[in-house]
């Protein structure tokens, strides 16, 4: 999992109070596994947010150079520890319902002037911005998904009458059909 960041400091400064405590809030996430391909499930999880109070997280694909971007928008609440973890958090609403650590994902829908297919095998990349319910940004940060491992080539395949493209994995092989 990708590292948290958390400070905390204890000041006892003042001599009427027993122990004053200062939280110095740096939101961070954290998932796995850390480089995900398109068919693996991820777990996310958000730390250090406004203790039980509820966010919005907005998730957003693009792909450079194509015209694609889909977006998902989803109510979640933090636990009292002030953590959002994806794969045991109740979505409230509106791009879906319950309890899906992939449902961020599956649930997008495509913006006004988008693609809504994907003509590309090339990494897809999802920013993700949590906000509270008055809609102040509370962190941001950005995923990217591979379609298939880093070292698998790609052929594109156009000989007698037969056309497509074959994904070749890295390796001596002999490789499954």
């Amino acid at each position: 999992m990708r590292s948290a960041r958390f400070v905390l400091s204890l000041c006892e400064r003042h001599p009427h109070a027993k122990l004053t405590r200062q939280i110095h809030q740096h939101v961070s996430a954290q998932w796995e596994p850390n480089n995900p391909k398109i068919d693996d499930t991820i777990r996310i999880k958000f730390c250090n947010l406004p203790l039980s109070s509820k966010v919005q997280l907005q998730t957003t694909l693009t792909s450079p150079g194509e015209k694609l971007k889909f977006r998902s928008s989803c109510i979640f609440p933090v636990t009292s520890s002030g953590t959002l973890d994806l794969s045991t958090a109740s979505c409230a609403g509106p791009s879906y319902k319950g309890v899906d650590p992939m449902g961020i994902f599956w649930s997008m829908d495509p913006q006004p002037g988008s693609l809504t297919r994907l003509y590309s095998s090339g990494p897809l990349h999802y920013a993700m911005d949590l906000y509270d319910m008055e809609q102040e940004k509370l962190f941001s940060t950005s995923l990217v998904r591979n379609i298939y491992d880093q070292g698998t080539s790609r052929r594109d395949i156009r000989s007698d009458g037969i056309v497509g493209t074959l994904f070749v994995p890295d390796g001596p092989g002999p490789f499954p059909a």
